[in-house]
């Protein structure tokens, strides 16, 4: 038995010998790969209806940077790739997700799009990296709804076959991409929905309601190109208490009723409250539906909820809204 283990142990140290290299080193510092970036790259805005798979946009960039690498254990084999964060390479494409729904980004000329592998360089531990041009082009890979802005990493290079990062290529600042897709504006700059009057009664107990009702929201959408959509989002803010991220609106300073709060449902699903913010994901933030250019009506309901002991008055709540594109 211990003659066996011996030699299994032997066996495995030489197996492991061919892939445990000495940790690559750049001239970039101890710990530290290539930074190579990427400027002025111009998008014009576009049609965004046009059919999936159609070149938005390209241009050849300088893919700016120089330096380094040395692997003891030899450079290898290595691969020139996009990076994405957004999901998965999209073959049929050749593209690499972007943080814009339907918009891919594919790297180099036709016929050798990355992911490209250069030739295995073996043992040589050294190769030097410097500033080169490639092209870089947008592509439709599905519906497109809004803009947005590339910014950070978008490529790198991998050696000591393609296990080992050593180059890393980002935009030097955002990228603007504008589909032309419609924005919308409230049709008017303030509304009142009037509850009328309610008896104490009618609200027997805490968590007891008034029949909802049921008013629009009305915006005009305009800009788009024919036939384009945009994805609306919208967050309500309770001006009375900003902080507020519960489903109730708070009562005004200058109502007289206690014990009350207003609820606002959309389709019947109560809505919550959130900041002032236009960014994805914002808390209370929540999808209004698809709108094309001309009237946007979005149906709403709202009614008052009993929080706690009721003093008669008047009971006024103020809400203002925040519009957001995706």
């Amino acid at each position: 038995m211990y003659k066996t283990i011996k030699m299994l142990l032997y066996l495995l140290a030489i197996f492991f010998t061919d892939f445990a290299y000495a940790a690559c080193t750049t001239s970039a510092g101890p710990g530290k790969i290539l930074t190579f970036t990427l400027s002025n790259y111009t998008p014009p805005s576009f049609n965004p209806t046009v059919a999936i798979g159609t070149v938005l946009y390209t241009q050849t960039l300088n893919v700016n940077g120089a330096g380094t690498v040395n692997c003891p254990g030899g450079v290898r084999k290595s691969v020139y790739q996009g990076v994405s964060t957004y999901g998965a390479y999209n073959a049929t494409y050749n593209t690499y997700p972007t943080s814009i729904d339907g918009i891919g980004i594919r790297i180099g000329p036709a016929g050798s799009f990355w992911p490209v592998l250069p030739p295995d360089r073996g043992s040589n531990p050294t190769i030097t990296y410097s500033a080169f041009n490639i092209p870089f082009a947008l592509i439709k890979t599905g519906p497109i709804t809004a803009g947005g802005t590339l910014s950070g990493e978008v490529a790198g290079i991998w050696v000591e076959n393609y296990a080992t990062q050593v180059v890393t290529i980002n935009w030097a600042g955002a990228v603007v991409v504008q589909p032309v897709v419609p924005t919308c504006t409230p049709a008017t700059s303030s509304m009142t929905v009037n509850f009328g009057s309610h008896s104490a009664a009618s609200l027997a107990g805490i968590g007891s309601t008034t029949p909802p009702l049921p008013f629009n929201l009305t915006l005009n959408c305009g800009g788009g190109s024919a036939g384009s959509n945009t994805r609306v989002y919208i967050t309500l803010t309770d001006l009375s208490n900003p902080s507020n991220i519960s489903n109730t609106l708070s009562l005004s300073a200058d109502s007289t009723a206690k014990g009350l709060g207003i609820q606002i449902q959309n389709n019947g699903k109560l809505i919550s409250y959130g900041p002032d913010s236009t960014s994805a994901g914002n808390t209370g933030q929540w999808f209004a539906g698809s709108a094309m250019n001309g009237i946007f009506s979005i149906p709403l309901s709202a009614n008052y909820i009993r929080t706690g002991s009721i003093a008669a008055g008047t009971a006024n709540g103020k809400a203002t809204f925040t519009l957001s594109y995706r």
